[in-house]
């Protein structure tokens, strides 16, 4: 067993020891101190990058939202149109409607009116079947139904549809995605 003599004694030698080791100790101390300090500041380097990121990314979202609520309402401004055209000029019967919303001056109104918004595809109309009856973007239109596309049922249930549905599906016009 050791004295407590010695151990004073091995305690102060190591504490008194020549430069060199305390020199080697400063220098793993300022090391040590220079990791910590880097780590710590790469870290809030880090965090303030992804908060910055962050604030960007919801930015980017609301301007993209706000320029797709800016589109949809220049649509609706097209359908409000083509809504008011039949009114003005008293087309109120199924038959009537399919009579004058074929026709191939209707067509080119749509087309008229598409070309204006270069960013809309184009306008299809529809009877109460589903059966496509004029388009902006063909003439003369496709045979095509959209009676089971769950867009079209969703119109069709009654007055308390909503003015605007927003939905992508694959066209059976051009074959591409599209959004009805």
């Amino acid at each position: 067993m050791v004295s407590t003599g010695t151990r004073s004694l091995r305690i102060a030698f190591a504490f008194r020891g020549g430069p060199i080791r305390w020199l080697v100790l400063g220098g793993t101390l300022l090391i040590a101190t220079i990791a910590i300090g880097a780590t710590i500041m790469a870290g809030n380097f880090r965090e303030r990058a992804l908060r910055n990121s962050e604030r960007e990314l919801e930015n980017t979202v609301l301007l993209l939202a706000r320029h797709s609520d800016q589109q949809f309402d220049d649509f609706q401004v097209v359908q409000k149109d083509l809504i008011a055209f039949m009114r003005c000029n008293g087309i109120a019967t199924l038959e009537n409607y399919k009579r004058r919303m074929s026709s191939h001056d209707i067509h080119l109104m749509l087309k008229s009116k598409i070309d204006a918004l270069s960013y809309v595809g184009g306008v299809n109309v529809f009877d109460a079947d589903g059966n496509l009856i004029n388009a902006s973007v063909t003439w003369p239109p496709p045979t095509v139904n959209s009676a089971d596309r769950a867009f079209f049922r969703t119109f069709r249930s009654g007055p308390q549809s909503p003015e605007m549905l927003v939905e992508p599906v694959c066209s059976r016009i051009t074959g591409a995605w599209t959004t009805v």
